[in-house]
């Protein structure tokens, strides 16, 4: 009760999100975070009760629909080409989709031929994805199930796991446990893409009671202590749609060029938000 409310939609999808009100006080520290009540599973504590009615990004909650899915869509196809580049002429048979929610990107990731395997700690979603997939893509092969991003154990197999918006509602020590398991389970060349909200580069890591909005090196120090590699720099959702469809063009003609596009876009986000998806592109040593 008294929490606001903000809703989104993918397609004609809503979904109603509480989010902590303004004044919820931040934590500056793990310890502290979980002080707050916070505890080191938030990705079942938020998820696993919400309605289904839909979903679309939130990252462009203010702007009209008909911009929210061309954004949305642009960055999940940057996303999935940057990872068939990535791959190589690696076969890619199966692709985890952890957290995928009611299936938007696990629907995406079928583009790529493989076997998609999504599971959610929520069961609407989850009965969502299913329907959607044997509607909108019965040619396609999926299986789906409800399983918590902490105890699923089944990545053995993966070619490519995707995390995307999940790892930031998971404190420190369980974050550790999850790279370790996708450590152990994959071999060497698979692939891993992880999105999660950082605060931008002008502000400090913030351990909130609603999520763990940890700083890109925090993660990036964990990506490397268990065996996986940058690909590429990490990039905000901006910046990948913007070097896919755009910046990578202009570098034909001149590294200024890209550099006119792709500098004042990313100075524009630092400086309006607190928080921003931030996208990693991996790979397992």
């Amino acid at each position: 009760m008294g929490r606001r409310l903000f809703e989104t939609r993918t397609r004609d999808y809503p979904l109603r999100m509480p989010v902590p009100p303004p004044d919820a006080p931040p934590s500056p520290s793990g310890e502290q975070w979980r002080a707050h009540g916070a505890a080191p599973n938030r990705y079942a504590d938020n998820w696993r009760h919400r309605d289904y009615h839909g979903v679309r990004s939130t990252s462009l909650s203010q702007a009209p629909e008909r911009l929210q899915r061309v954004a949305v869509e642009l960055l999940r196809k940057a996303v999935i080409e940057e990872v068939r580049r990535i791959m190589g002429d690696r076969p890619i048979r199966r692709v985890i989709d952890a957290a995928c929610g009611p299936g938007d990107w696990a629907m995406a990731w079928a583009a790529l031929g493989a076997r998609v395997s999504g599971f959610d700690v929520n069961p609407a979603f989850i009965a969502a994805a299913r329907q959607r997939a044997a509607e909108g893509l019965p040619q396609a092969s999926f299986d789906f199930s409800v399983a918590d991003l902490i105890e699923y154990d089944a990545w053995d197999g993966a070619d490519i796991v995707a995390l995307g918006a999940c790892v930031m509602y998971v404190d420190d020590a369980a974050l550790e446990d999850l790279l370790a398991k996708l450590s152990h389970a994959l071999t060497p060349g698979a692939a891993v893409y992880v999105r999660a909200t950082v605060p931008n580069p002008l502000q400090p890591s913030l351990y909130h009671p609603f999520g763990c909005y940890r700083d890109r090196s925090v993660y990036q120090r964990a990506f490397e202590r268990r065996g996986f590699r940058l690909a590429r720099p990490p990039q905000t959702s901006l910046q990948v749609v913007l070097d896919a469809h755009l910046v990578r063009r202009l570098r034909s003609l001149g590294p200024g060029l890209s550099a006119a596009i792709s500098g004042p876009s990313r100075l524009l986000t630092m400086l309006r938000r607190e928080r921003e998806f931030c996208n990693w592109f991996l790979v397992r040593q």
